[in-house]
């Protein structure tokens, strides 16, 4: 699954609901039929995608199964794509994605959310 969950890591409906948790990507470590949140380490780092009144939210995530995780997944590929071209540069929201509007207001940028990736082996 991979989107925009308007949720982070650690809220109920994705910590405990789907029961996503964190990826360990340490050689020889066992990875179980659970489900896997990619993004759990970087909101752990205070790190996000979307800045709401001064702090970093870690809505935009990718969860894979076990199964996935443990055959596919390129262990800490998973990551935040914040080119310096989307980046606000100044202001309280500077370091944060433009957007393309703010109210009825055009800023002509390309989202509020900074996209994220990660990178599969098939």
């Amino acid at each position: 699954m991979m989107g925009d969950f308007n949720d982070e890591p650690l809220d109920v409906s994705v910590e405990q609901t789907l029961r996503a948790g964190l990826m360990v990507c340490i050689p020889g470590s066992q990875i179980d039929t659970a489900v896997y949140n990619l993004a759990m380490e970087k909101k752990i780092a205070g790190e996000g995608t979307y800045l709401y009144q001064g702090n970093w939210n870690m809505l935009d995530q990718i969860i894979v199964s076990g199964s996935v995780a443990a055959s596919n997944y390129l262990c800490n590929s998973y990551s935040i794509f914040k080119p310096e071209f989307i980046l606000q540069k100044n202001g309280k929201y500077a370091g944060s994605s433009l957007p393309t509007f703010g109210g009825k207001r055009y800023f002509g940028g390309y989202s509020d959310h900074f996209a994220v990736y990660a990178v599969f082996r098939f």
